[in-house]
């Protein structure tokens, strides 16, 4: 992975111009490389803000910007390599000492295990007590049968009709009609393949049992030869004695071997870029080189003339000169990752052998107890092998040497037919094999003509699954027919059994078996003690000793520099700190602005390197082919590289290109406002989609490839690497952004408002200096008046409903975000009336007054539907002008996207009037309103106080009992020991370190409905301060285990319930697949909560649309099926149309506590079911 990651490395270094005969003056280029500028400053800016406002967590950035995986670089950099070295000095010296001035080498330590690894292989050997019995079993019919699976004349009939399909026409049409006449037995035989691991197993325990006589046999003549070496092994195990001794003086065991090999696979995990992290905080920098530009782009002419419209940036260059210093500090970190990067790369083997042995001897048990072993084990063999072995008499080894090639060649063709069939399941598709032959009935074949014949098979769908699988059986019966001959061969010998009865009892009454039944000291602990001492051995190699300890200094020379770096970014300050606070929404702006400048970067960048797309179809079928064949987690690019008309797309992209180039040259050099057009034309290229990164996949897969069975041609596949390797930092899956580019163009009036308040661009307000005399009287009665009022208004906030009154008023214009946040929390329940959210009610309803009352209340406006719209989308589309004006003004959120990935404002019917001629007028209104507010914006209504006399609290019951108990009893008016539908927390009884611990469906259920999780803490707190029953907020449940994994979103699940977020499984259709539904009653809940459907029948594809995803999982089918095991799902999981997405019931747990997002960017979504068309 290291090797691909140096590869991609070079390919962003040279970047789009590497190979590329586009200039990069292309109108592409110059608009992106106008925006990038802006998109650079605005997150710089966001960036520097966050951490005068101690917002930012330093890590996150860093991390982002090294595009290293977050949860692992935190694990690596709570490794101190100061104190593993320590470690690992102490384990250099001891490992000398132990072999100071013993005169034992490695040779001769390997040379005693391996003799002792034949003491234990033999140990194992166990010769039979019924070899008679065993071979009259082995030389049955019926046994022979079973090795060799299916009927030899049926295996014989599929290889001969594999020909006659494919060409011979010898006997053709007897050999068509006898399949039709034989398909029964054709079918015992595909279902004899299948199970062929339980027929198999079944004949393991007698031919295990008669191999074990031959090995015996081998074993005999084995210790012939080394007879001396046997006699004289007990001094060598003194040798080992020494050894023993000085390890128990000097040898201290430490625990440093997991935590070295965490570093390699740390590193593995970082250096993988499925887990790159998503743009985020740094979208404005999507170059690698961009944060070093910042202090430049200020200063650029384009910058100058059209942000700052020739104003000085002076304030602004001296505001960001402390990001400069961040961007040179980073540069000097990439470094020295860089590194530390490769020489975990370049030393792996080294690393991983070093802590593999390490790993050994920590955990060796016989440091005290080794010498003394080895004394009696030397007694013990010196006593038993002192008189050696007398030599055997050959003539009596003849019978068995007769026997034994035959039947080890039996045994051996019956494991090659267990491959084949392994192969055979792994890769061909039985189920439609199945379905082609029970069509074959049907075929009419009484007339004459083999051309027929074939053509009536090949008209069956899918008959080319069934004759390339039925090209496999050639080797089957070579195999079967080995078989056959070699038994043929055993059966000449009618006292075959006897025969063999007779050997094992001449090997019983060996005098070999004798002494190795007499050497009866533990091999095992033997052989650990050896491993043990080799490995101090290399711990005493000097090469070995250096690449450690250089690898420790390169790591923390890398620590240091990070943890330099983030001491750097949280100590960020500004000598005009309020220039850049006073940039409103920075870190939202940067993040639309900088997703959608990326998606354009990607475009540009593909217009650049068009002609290496087109010679990306010239890689030569063999390459062409072995792609389509990707599979697991790059399967994406195998299967777009497997479509017929993959070269006419990729040409067609290349021409969306240049069109797209075309269009938008009348845009260069325009002003800022100008260039928002750019970005919503490149909409209109959809680029090939589901390929994302493929051609990074490819490069990768190209770059590990290694088939002796399928080899390329060398000069295409490095063309391939070659050509991929240019393309590889493209996403090319265009249509999945379309959301960003439109919300990036949706971004530049902010963004245009922000740069003129900060450059003092705004129309000054002008004021009227009254200078009349006679106001002044005017004026005194006016402030008398005032402070008459204010003191009334000072008198009513001493009362409660005043202080909540002004708490509100303060909230709506000056509220932070988090203040809105803490209230919307309850929304869930607040917004809930009769069990349905009470502002979403009256909007179907069309009450505007109550919509009205609803949205003054403080109603969390943004809220959606199940149906994955929110008030807004409903009432534009309905045509309620009066509601759709009331949601507006009360900070409704124009710019959302609903399911279809429409604004409210495109929810109007576009052809209204001839669509909907009853509501031209309404319509009409509507478009009014969106005029006549576009450029106005609205604050969101306060929410209530949400009271704590209205929790519903259910105190869950493996919390302590006597503790819930006295809870309960305290406050007896809010807490239940049962749960009802009005429940709004959940007491939880969590570990030490604040982790739910679930087990299945009831707690996952209380998750997804938006019931608040609280841990048992709280109760201890309220009842020594009741007060705190209040502070719930500061007991919440962040985090969950399950069947092993941590996952961190319980309150971004309570959240999302609260705010009525996108319904996370809207457009799933969900069925179980299982004998025992013992949790259909749980998976209806949560699947009804998050906007799913559960299905009553099987969903059969034809009854739903074909491409069609679920909105908020655009890389799964919609057709969830939950299964138990039980029922073979195989023909839907390599659904060609992707349709299906298969889980168990814990993998769809873990798909819910993930909470995973990828919506469908598409402009148009296909609607799932074809009923809601």
């Amino acid at each position: 992975m290291r090797l691909l990651k140096l590869f991609f490395a070079l390919s962003v270094c040279f970047g789009s111009h590497y190979g590329s005969s586009t200039p990069a003056t292309s109108s592409l280029s110059l608009i992106y490389n106008d925006l990038s500028i802006i998109g650079r400053i605005i997150n710089a800016i966001a960036l520097q803000a966050g951490s005068i406002r101690k917002e930012l967590k330093a890590r996150d950035v860093i991390t982002e910007l090294l595009k290293t995986h977050a949860e692992s670089f935190d694990e690596l950099m709570n490794i101190d390599p100061k104190k593993l070295l320590n470690e690992m000095e102490g384990v250099f010296d001891a490992s000398s000492k132990i072999f100071e001035n013993m005169g034992i080498n490695k040779e001769q330590l390997e040379k005693i295990q391996e003799y002792n690894d034949g003491l234990m292989k033999t140990a194992k050997i166990k010769l039979p007590d019924n070899p008679e019995n065993l071979t009259t079993e082995f030389m049955r019919r019926s046994f022979e049968e079973k090795l060799k699976l299916c009927d030899s004349d049926i295996v014989t009939l599929i290889t001969k009709f594999y020909v006659v399909m494919n060409g011979d026409p010898k006997s053709g049409e007897e050999t068509t009609r006898a399949v039709q006449r034989n398909l029964e037995r054709i079918q015992d035989c595909l279902k004899n393949i299948k199970d062929f691991r339980e027929t198999m197993n079944s004949t393991e325990s007698v031919t295990n049992g008669i191999l074990q006589i031959f090995m015996f046999k081998d074993v005999v003549l084995f210790y012939q030869k080394i007879n001396d070496r046997s006699k004289e092994f007990h001094r060598e195990i003194n040798l080992l004695k020494g050894l023993a001794s000085n390890s128990k003086k000097y040898w201290k065991t430490s625990d440093s071997s997991d935590t070295i090999l965490d570093v390699a696979r740390l590193l593995e995990t970082i250096s993988d870029h499925e887990n790159e992290p998503k743009p985020n905080l740094c979208a404005g920098f999507p170059g690698d080189d961009d944060l070093t530009k910042v202090l430049e782009d200020v200063k650029s002419p384009w910058f100058q003339k059209e942000i700052s419209k020739g104003k000085s940036t002076k304030d602004l260059e001296e505001a960001l000169e402390p990001f400069g210093k961040f961007a040179r500090k980073l540069g000097k970190l990439q470094k020295s990752w860089t590194s530390f990067d490769e020489k975990v790369g370049i030393e792996e083997k080294i690393l991983n052998a070093f802590s593999e042995r390490l790993r050994f001897n920590e955990g060796y048990e016989n440091l005290d107890s080794g010498e003394y072993f080895l004394k009696n084990a030397a007694n013990r063999h010196s006593l038993t092998w002192q008189t050696g072995l007398k030599e055997y008499d050959n003539s009596e080894m003849a019978p068995i040497e007769k026997i034994s090639k035959p039947i080890q060649s039996i045994v051996d063709n019956a494991a090659n037919i267990q491959k084949w069939c392994g192969s055979i399941l792994k890769n061909y598709d039985l189920i439609t094999a199945q379905h082609v032959l029970n069509e074959i009935p049907n075929l009419d074949l009484s007339f004459s003509g083999l051309d027929g014949h074939r053509k009536a098979f090949t008209s069956i769908a899918h008959f080319d699954t069934l004759n390339s699988f039925f090209g496999e059986f050639d080797s089957f019966l070579a195999y079967q027919s080995d078989i056959e001959s070699q038994y043929i061969e055993l059966r000449k010998d009618v006292n075959l059994p006897t025969t063999v009865e007779d050997i094992v009892k001449l090997l019983k009454e060996s005098p070999l078996n004798q002494k190795l039944s007499d050497t009866d000291y533990d091999k095992e602990v033997f052989d650990s003690i050896v491993t043990f001492h080799l490995n101090v051995l290399y711990f005493t190699e000097e090469d070995v000793k250096n690449e450690v300890r250089s690898f420790f200094e390169v790591f923390e020379k890398m620590r240091n520099d990070f943890f330099k770096l983030e001491t750097f970014v949280k100590s960020l300050g500004s000598k005009n700190e309020e220039l850049l606070l006073k940039f409103r929404n920075s870190t939202k702006l940067s993040y639309t602005f900088g997703r959608g400048l990326r998606v354009f970067r990607d475009i540009s960048r593909s217009y650049q390197l068009k002609k290496e797309l087109l010679e990306s179809n010239s890689y030569g079928p063999e390459v062409d082919k072995w792609i389509s064949n990707i599979k697991d987690e790059h399967s994406h690019a195998g299967s777009f590289w497997g479509e017929p008309n993959r070269k006419q797309t990729i040409g067609k992209l290349v021409k969306d290109l240049e069109v797209l180039d075309k269009t938008i040259k009348k845009f260069v050099s325009k002003d800022f406002e100008t260039l928002r057009q750019a970005l919503s034309a490149a909409v209109n290229v959809t680029g090939l989609r589901d390929f994302e990164y493929g051609f990074r996949d490819i490069m990768d897969q190209l770059l590990k490839y290694h088939d002796p069975d399928n080899l390329l041609n060398l000069e295409s596949l490095q063309y391939a690497i070659n050509n991929s390797r240019k393309l590889a930092d493209l996403d090319l899956d265009f249509s999945s952004h379309t959301g960003d580019l439109l919300a990036a163009s949706l971004s530049f009036d902010n963004i245009r408002d922000e740069f003129n308040t900060m450059f003092g661009l705004n129309p000054p307000v002008h004021e009227k200096t009254i200078k009349d005399a006679w106001l002044i009287v005017i004026i005194i009665s006016v402030c008398v008046f005032l402070l008459l009022v204010i003191g009334v208004i000072l008198i009513y906030g001493l009362t409660e409903k005043g202080r909540n009154h002004y708490k509100n008023l303060y909230m709506f214009y000056f509220g932070k975000p988090e203040d809105f946040e803490k209230r919307w929390r309850y929304s869930l329940f607040m917004d809930r009336k009769n069990g349905k959210n009470a502002l979403m009610d009256a909007t179907r309803e069309i009450n505007a007054l109550n919509v009205k009352k609803e949205a003054k209340r403080g109603a969390y406006i943004n809220v959606f539907t199940e149906f994955g719209n929110t008030p807004l989308h409903l009432s534009s589309k309905q045509g309620y002008p009066e509601i759709v004006e009331v949601l507006i003004k009360n900070g409704a959120d124009r710019t959302l996207l609903n399911y279809q990935n429409r604004t409210p404002e495109r929810m109007i019917p576009e052809n209204y009037q001839e669509t909907h001629p009853e509501k031209v007028e309404k319509y009409q209104k509507i478009e009014a309103i969106y005029s006549k507010y576009r450029n106005k914006k609205f604050r969101k209504r306060v929410p209530e106080v949400f009271p704590s006399s209205s929790f519903h609290i259910y105190v869950e019951e493996k919390t302590d009992t006597e503790l819930s108990n006295d809870f309960m009893e305290k406050f007896k008016s809010i807490s239940s020991p049962t749960l009802i539908a009005a429940t709004t927390h959940v007491i939880v009884k969590t570990d030490s370190e604040g982790i739910l611990e679930i087990d299945g469906f009831e707690y996952l259920t209380w998750i997804m409905n938006g019931v608040i999780i609280v841990k048992e803490s709280w109760m201890t707190d309220c009842l020594k301060n009741p007060k705190l029953i209040e502070k719930d907020s500061k007991y919440l449940v962040e985090k969950v285990r399950y069947k092993g994994t941590v996952y961190e979103t319980v309150l971004a699940w309570s959240k999302a319930m609260a705010k009525g977020e996108m319904p996370y499984l809207f457009g799933v259709y969900v069925c179980l697949v299982m004998k025992e539904q013992k949790n259909v009653f749980h998976i209806t809940s949560i699947v009804n909560a998050q906007g799913g459907t559960m299905c009553k029948d099987f969903p059969e594809k034809q009854h739903y649309n074909i491409g069609s995803h679920p909105y908020l999982h655009a890389h799964l089918g919609p057709l969830f099926l939950i299964s138990d095991g039980s029922t073979d799902l195989t023909l839907y999981t390599n659904d060609p149309d992707k349709m299906y997405t298969i889980f168990t019931e814990d993998e769809f747990v873990h798909f819910l506590l993930k909470r995973e997002i990828n919506r469908d960017a598409r402009p148009n979504p296909i609607i799932v079911s074809k009923e809601d068309d």
